[in-house]
C-alpha cells in the first residue's frame, strides 16, 4: 500500500531549493522584506478578563470605540480640524471612562506578565 499522508516537517531553508516557491510565496517574501523594518518583536497577548471585567469593558467599549471611529473619519475627511477638536475629543473620552477601560486591560496584561515570569 502506498503512503498517501502529507509530508513531515518542512524547513524554511528547503523552500526555493528542495521545493519550488509559488508565486504568492515569492510575493509574500518580497512584501515581508519591504515591511520587515516596521515589524515589532514585542508580542502582546490577547487579554483574558474576569467576568465582571468583560461586562464593564463591554459597557465602556461601545461609546469609546464609536467616538474614536467617528472622530477619526471626520479628521481624515477634513470635516473636523484635529487641532481645534482634539481637546474636546480627549475630554469626551475621559467622561466615557477611557481611564477605567485602559485600567481593565492593563490589569489583565499585568496578570499575564506576572504569570509568565513565574
Amino acid at each position: 500500500m502506498e503512503y498517501t499522508g502529507g509530508p513531515g516537517v518542512l524547513y524554511s531553508e528547503n523552500f526555493g531549493t528542495l521545493f519550488d516557491l509559488t508565486e504568492s510565496q515569492i510575493a509574500g517574501q518580497t512584501a515581508y522584506g519591504v515591511y520587515e523594518k516596521f515589524l515589532n518583536d514585542e508580542v502582546w497577548p490577547r487579554p483574558y478578563l474576569q467576568a465582571e471585567q468583560v461586562s464593564r469593558a463591554g459597557q465602556l467599549r461601545t461609546d469609546i470605540f464609536n467616538t474614536v471611529s467617528q472622530m477619526k473619519a471626520k479628521w481624515i475627511t477634513g470635516e473636523a480640524d484635529i487641532d481645534a477638536t482634539y481637546d474636546q475629543f480627549k475630554s469626551d473620552l475621559e467622561k466615557m471612562g477611557i481611564e477605567e477601560f485602559v485600567s481593565i486591560y492593563q490589569s489583565a496584561y499585568d496578570a499575564f506578565n506576572s504569570a509568565m515570569s513565574g
